[in-house]
Formats: structure tokens, sequence, C-alpha cells
């Protein structure tokens, strides 16, 4: 959901990110599973750590981009 008071931008599994003036900001670590789904692009700005036990899925069809 995004609230355009706060510029907060909060995805589903839990990521954050944020948007202020001419900037958008991202968490810079994963912490719980996610999956991107088929069809869907997702990009952050790295680096990006993910902790250990945890994983990031890219579905088929799918694209993840760090910058």
């Amino acid at each position: 959901s995004y609230n355009p008071y706060s510029g907060l931008l909060t995805l589903a599994g839990g990521f954050m990110a944020k948007s202020t003036g001419p900037f958008f900001m991202n968490d810079n670590t994963v912490t719980i599973d996610y999956t991107i789904p088929a069809n869907v692009n997702a990009s952050s700005t790295g680096p990006i750590t993910i902790v250990d036990a945890v994983s990031v899925t890219v579905s088929d069809d799918a694209v993840w981009v760090i910058n």
C-alpha cells in the first residue's frame, strides 16, 4: 500500500520503500522469504543483503534487477 502523505510504500512480504522528493529509497536487507511472481518485474538499488535461511525466488517470466 502507498501512503501519499508520508511517501511510504509497503509491499507484500514486508518490504518497505520510500519516496521523498526526487529520491526513491528501499531497504538494503531481505529478512523474510519473498517471491517475485510470474510476469512481474522488480528492481532494487543495491547492494542488497539476503540474510541466512532466507530466500528470494524469481519466478519464470519475472525479472529482478539490482542497480
